[in-house]
């Protein structure tokens, strides 16, 4: 891998943890307004509308306020991750745009948006990820895991939004198996953006995979088999993102560790 790629991706904490070991409890934000942030803002969202193609919506998303874990009295781990909430026009502004107001201002200036990105893990033994649309306002044609914005609900839930974007980039059926684990969390160090990474096995095979592949979020999809050398070769792909190379780089660990067969 370069050292470009690795110098962009921080993991805040490794983790292995099945989906009833993570919790997810709303809080107040600690979002702080400055006026010339609140300016630099409203031009981003003004310039991002300028770009032809690119879909643009102010939706509601959740902000990422910490984590805390602790062991349970035989010794499991869980992780309770506190979100509070924030909006998709704040992230263009702070994020995609000037993500240096955190080193100015303070992480508090910025939007924080917690996002989950899943590797996807298929019945004949192969990691999938998507190269993502041309027409999207992040990260476009790069190849990127499974991935969007947590919900922001009443009663927040980062596995359920895990498992969603899966669903709903993959087309897969309510009825079809899914097992998911949370293997991280980290933060893409060009866009300070913080992200929940997960591996999901499904019970489909790859072949069919790429047939349900939604083509409004995914051009294409990059595929490796569960092989060293492999995995290796597809990390130090330049297209790959911060975040797939994350993923990537759980799955190698997972491998070498022996742990890759621990769930599904």
């Amino acid at each position: 891998m370069s050292e470009q790629m690795t110098t962009r991706l921080r993991w805040i904490r490794r983790l292995d943890l099945a989906p009833e070991r993570v919790i997810t409890r709303r809080v107040r934000s600690a979002w702080r307004r400055e006026p010339e942030v609140d300016a630099l803002i409203d031009q981003a969202w003004v310039d991002a509308h300028k770009r032809p193609g690119v879909k643009l919506f102010d939706g509601p998303l959740c902000r990422f306020e910490g984590f805390d874990l602790h062991a349970d009295e035989a010794g499991f781990e869980s992780i309770r991750i506190d979100v509070s909430s924030t909006s998709y026009r704040i992230v263009v502004g702070t994020h995609f745009a000037h993500p240096d107001v955190v080193d100015r201002f303070g992480p508090e200036v910025a939007a924080r948006p917690l996002g989950v990105s899943s590797g996807v893990i298929s019945s004949d033994g192969m990691l999938l990820l998507g190269v993502r649309s041309e027409r999207l306002a992040y990260y476009p044609g790069r190849v990127h895991p499974f991935a969007g914005s947590m919900s922001d609900l009443p009663e927040p839930n980062i596995v359920a939004d895990a498992m969603r974007e899966v669903r709903e980039e993959l087309n897969i059926r309510e009825q079809e198996p899914m097992s998911i684990r949370m293997v991280g969390l980290v933060e893409d160090l060009q866009m300070r953006h913080p992200e929940a990474l997960f591996l999901v096995r499904l019970s489909i095979d790859e072949l069919e995979l790429r047939k349900r592949l939604d083509r409004d979020e995914h051009g294409e999809i990059v595929s490796a088999p569960l092989e060293n050398k492999a995995l290796e070769t597809l990390r130090a792909d330049a297209r790959l993102t911060p975040f797939a190379v994350g993923v990537v780089q759980a799955c190698l660990e997972r491998l070498n560790h022996g742990a890759m067969e621990t769930f599904g």
